[in-house]
């Protein structure tokens, strides 16, 4: 089978709209549409995750955050992700399309309008943050590493006071 960019999409589409005709609400809009930016785990991964078992995936995932960090640390320029900018970008025109259309309908003498607009605003307001899985994962890593610096922090000061004691 040879599933082009888009088909799934459409696949999906033409599913809801069969279910339409037959009675069935349903509906097929895109992730981006919703707000959504993450794409589903395989379900391959998830077993495996589920397992216990690490994913080399995952594990590659995490070393490209610590090298990002290192790099960091060094003074280096963050490498460049034109796909993150992409995503930025149709994210916030989606949710300005959809704050522009709650913003009209507020503006009708229709009551139905204005309590629309209303819920398209909370839709807004409800959207998953603009967060990739590499930024939630750096998020993550770096509490992480804050908490194990505290924690170094912590002993080193009670030695420090231990020692202090002995004298």
């Amino acid at each position: 089978m040879n599933v082009k960019k888009g088909d799934p999409q459409k696949w999906r589409e033409a599913f809801a709209a069969e279910l339409e005709r037959r009675g069935v609400e349903a509906e097929a809009t895109p992730r981006a549409t919703r707000g959504v930016i993450k794409k589903g785990v395989s379900q391959v991964l998830r077993h495996i995750r589920e397992k216990g078992q690490t994913v080399q995936v995952d594990q590659a995932k995490v070393q490209e955050v610590l090298e990002d960090f290192r790099g960091q640390r060094a003074g280096q320029a963050p490498k460049s992700r034109p796909w993150e900018d992409r995503i930025k970008e149709r994210q916030t025109y989606v949710r300005k399309a959809w704050l522009t259309a709650a913003k009209n309908m507020a503006q009708s003498r229709d009551p139905d309008d204005q309590e629309l607009a209303k819920r398209i605003a909370a839709f807004v307001g409800s959207m998953p943050p603009m967060k990739t899985e590499r930024h939630e994962l750096q998020e993550k890593i770096s509490g992480q590493l804050q908490w194990g610096a505290q924690k170094h922090q912590r002993r080193e000061k009670s030695r420090a006071e231990d020692q202090q004691d002995e004298r």
